[in-house]
């Protein structure tokens, strides 16, 4: 499990992500590492939730990519293109996954796309439903990955209506908290586990390049369970 999120401005992309992979039997953190992968040379980012190796290999798909083209719009146009071919070889997989590639654009500046790749018969079954799979779903201002979605704001404390309206980076805070507190998984209504933790990362994306930051971390321990009223400590 993974949370991210996306706030765009007329000058940058900004994600925030978190940084713990669980098991996927016992939800026992296994790493701790940064989930937003930087396509060197360009302002151009990719994230996501699920399985690291996935991630990974649409992370070396634009890298690729790269290789080709010295231009942002380039790249995406190339990305579009793969998935369209991808469709044909996992859209009988039973799994959804769905990244965010956020960047910089040289026509049309700060953007971010959500894709989702995976099996469309479990698409109401996640918070997904209502975007198009193994297509770039533009997003226009901000996004979200975890539990629920941009309706459900109102467990992390404040509206729909503020959060759009002024994203702060404290209510970016407040919000990873909520999704922490979230179980993932409740085998038999019992012992709730739980997904998103590690340490929450900020990526500005700005025409000149990509800047990583640690806002702070959760106190998680590889082999341990996720313990989610835990707050985070910040840096």
């Amino acid at each position: 499990m993974s949370a991210y999120f996306v706030k765009l401005t007329a000058h940058e992309a900004v994600v925030y992500s978190d940084a713990a992979y669980v098991e996927s039997e016992n939800y026992t953190v296994c790493q701790i590492t940064r989930k937003c992968l930087a396509i060197p040379g360009l302002p151009l980012v990719i994230t996501g939730r699920g399985e690291i190796n996935l991630l990974m290999e649409m992370g070396n798909k634009l890298l690729e990519f790269s290789k080709n083209s010295t231009t942002v719009d380039d790249v995406i146009d190339a990305f579009a293109d793969y998935l369209v071919r991808l469709e044909t070889e996992i859209r009988h997989y039973a799994f959804i996954q769905d990244f965010m590639i956020a960047g910089n654009s040289e026509s049309d500046g700060p953007f971010a796309f959500l894709v989702i790749v995976g099996n469309e018969k479990h698409k109401a079954e996640t918070f997904l439903n209502g975007f198009e799979f193994f297509t770039m779903n533009a997003v226009e201002r901000i996004s979200c990955g975890g539990p629920f979605n941009e309706i459900e704001f109102g467990d992390a404390g404040f509206s729909e209506k503020q959060f759009h309206k002024d994203v702060i980076e404290a209510d970016v805070v407040k919000l990873f908290q909520s999704w922490r507190q979230k179980a993932v998984f409740a085998p038999n209504g019992d012992n709730p586990l739980f997904g998103i933790g590690g340490q929450l990362h900020k990526t500005t994306i700005t025409k000149e390049g990509v800047k990583f930051e640690a806002l702070g971390y959760w106190p998680d321990m590889i082999g341990e369970n996720i313990r989610p009223d835990v707050e985070l400590v910040l840096v």
